[in-house]
């Protein structure tokens, strides 16, 4: 849509988008130097590289998630190719969440350390060369090809998953403790 042209935004820090919206359109707020997004709890697709180096985000929260201590909370949205790609974050939580087709949606994001996957779906690669994550959960859902060469995962737990592809933790050398429950 027209009202997602870059130009009104690109000082902004603060953004809040409005209920009703269901969808942020590709390079939605790529490269920009946003600090805080509010999502609404109508949102069900992020675009591909929406978020794609960003490189000043220290908050981007669906609503209903204001409580997860996570730079990036999302509940219930189908993420983009690269939605994430190159940004600068620190920590993930998706509930409820699926990927589209290629994938790549937090690839290469550097000071990534921990991500907790609730019920989320992926098929496709979702942590790709993030070479600071360290801490992985995942309750519930299934994940095939979800982390790939992230060496410095150190600690995975995997609890009640439908299903654990067999590239899920691919090229992932650096895990010392894997605890799988309840699958």
């Amino acid at each position: 849509p027209a009202c997602w042209y870059k130009s009104w935004y690109w000082n902004a820090k603060h953004v809040v988008v409005g209920e009703g919206i269901t969808s942020l359109p590709t390079n939605a707020f790529y490269g920009s130097s946003i600090e805080t997004v509010e999502l609404p709890s109508t949102l069900t697709a992020i675009g591909d590289w929406a978020f794609g180096e960003c490189s000043a985000l220290q908050s981007v929260k669906t609503a209903g998630l204001e409580n997860i201590k996570a730079t990036v909370a999302l509940k219930g949205v189908t993420l983009g190719n690269f939605s994430f790609g190159l940004a600068q974050i620190s920590s993930v939580y998706l509930e409820d969440c699926g990927n589209a087709e290629n994938g790549y949606v937090f690839m290469e994001c550097d000071g990534l350390s921990t991500a907790t996957l609730k019920n989320c779906h992926f098929t496709q690669i979702l942590f790709d060369y993030c070479q600071e994550l360290t801490d992985v959960v995942v309750i519930g859902g299934n994940i095939s090809n979800v982390f790939a060469w992230c060496d410095t995962i150190q600690t995975a737990t995997i609890t009640g998953c439908e299903s654990i592809g067999s590239s899920a933790f691919d090229s992932c050398k650096g895990i010392k403790e894997l605890t799988i429950t309840g699958c």
